[in-house]
């Protein structure tokens, strides 16, 4: 119940965070075979539908399900995290070159430029790319690009 009440009360300022807080809430509720009493039903349903209308459906979705698919004890160390630095969340399934890419496709930089930057080629940026995209369930650059773009993650260009 905790879970679902630190995701209600970030639904404004980082709502990301705070569906997958929810997500993560709603697997365990399900894994311990417990329910939530109907009037925080209510409060943790208008808090999704709040996310929603400030991620988009499809977004709010990934992330509630990022959080569903959790660990407790992933969960929690997440928690302790500021909820700005998502790239926590994601850090055991993105190795750093992967977070370096990413930013620099929030730059809407090629993979060619990205190539340039980090010193690799083109065809391994092109292989980055396509892993981060993966891995976080995105279907483009552009998916990348906003979710690198909402979630702080911005390259210095000088010093990827």
């Amino acid at each position: 119940m905790a879970l679902h009440q630190l995701g209600r009360a970030n639904v404004e300022d980082h709502p990301a965070y705070a569906m997958r807080l929810m997500g993560a809430a709603a697997g365990y509720l399900q894994r311990t075979g417990t329910v939530l009493p109907p009037f925080l039903q209510r409060r943790a349903d208008t808090a999704r539908e709040r996310a929603e209308q400030l991620l988009g459906a499809h977004a709010a979705a990934q992330q509630f399900e990022e959080g569903h698919r959790v660990s407790m004890e992933e969960t929690m160390a997440v928690v302790d995290a500021e909820p700005a630095t998502d790239a926590q969340w994601h850090s055991g399934r993105l190795t750093p070159r992967e977070l370096q890419v990413a930013a620099l496709v929030g730059h809407r930089r090629t993979n060619r430029e990205i190539g340039r930057i980090l010193c690799i080629s083109v065809r391994t940026a092109e292989s980055h790319v396509e892993h981060i995209l993966a891995k976080l369930g995105l279907g483009s650059r552009l998916e990348l690009a906003t979710w690198v773009q909402g979630h702080g993650l911005v390259a210095d260009e000088t010093h990827p």
